[in-house]
């Protein structure tokens, strides 16, 4: 046993020795249930109140959201209280918590792949964003894009979606093709902040040729992302574009 409190009580079935390796059993004691969880399976996760917090807050020491958007606040031009921010891969919510307790964005919105990651959100942090999309961006029709770009989003933020994953097959994670649709959303004079594996697959060094075209990068940062549970600590880079169409 690992974890245990008033919900649920979590034991390691799978160690790993990388990202994505991690296996729990889960005791769901409001509903005498066990369930056995692969780390990255978020429907399941999504599916029992708190448990994706719990899973990457509490036992997997998780840092990305509050370390990248402290390094952005560091380094922007526009003030709080006139941001207005996308939150892409927003799943429970758990950003968009941090992003409202330490900034004043006019708007904050939150986008998913997964209609789970909106249904958990609005259960465990209904007031977090203004509005909260289910829109896969690979497959983006006219009207959704178009509802996006009436926004006038000035930020835009991956965290722990990030993507580039052409040898590491998640397919939540927001790839290639997804941030040329990104850049056609965001506006002439934002921010897009996200983070990628401190070392670099194919996908993601495409990302960053495709983001030079239309930005400058104005941060690269190493920090510690979250640990294994083997003990080694899994660093991350955040960067920190400016639009420059």
């Amino acid at each position: 046993m690992i974890y245990d409190d008033e919900l649920y009580t979590i034991k390691i079935d799978t160690v790993g020795e990388w990202q994505g390796d991690e296996c729990f059993s889960v005791y769901v004691k409001e509903r005498d249930e066990h369930v056995k969880i692969e780390i990255w399976d978020y429907d399941t996760l999504y599916r029992y109140p708190y448990l994706f917090e719990i899973m990457y807050q509490k036992i997997l020491k998780s840092k990305s959201i509050y370390s990248v958007w402290d390094i952005f606040l560091n380094h922007k031009e526009i003030a709080n209280n006139e941001l207005r921010i996308l939150d892409i891969g927003a799943g429970s919510g758990l950003a968009g918590q941090y992003i409202r307790s330490i900034s004043s964005p006019q708007i904050l919105h939150g986008l998913d792949i997964l209609e789970s990651a909106r249904t958990s959100c609005l259960r465990d942090y209904p007031k977090i964003y203004d509005e909260y999309h289910v829109i896969n961006l690979q497959k983006m029709q006219s009207h959704e894009k178009n509802l996006l770009k009436s926004k006038n989003f000035n930020c835009i933020t991956i965290i722990s979606s990030s993507g580039g994953s052409d040898d590491d097959p998640d397919y939540h994670d927001v790839e290639l093709q997804e941030y040329q649709e990104i850049i056609d959303i965001i506006n002439n004079s934002g921010y897009i902040v996200f983070n990628i594996r401190e070392y670099e697959l194919r996908g993601q060094v495409e990302i960053k040729k495709l983001l030079g075209k239309y930005c400058t990068l104005i941060n690269e940062t190493v920090y510690p992302h979250r640990q294994l549970l083997n003990g080694s600590i899994v660093n991350n880079k955040a960067l920190i574009y400016r639009i420059s169409k």
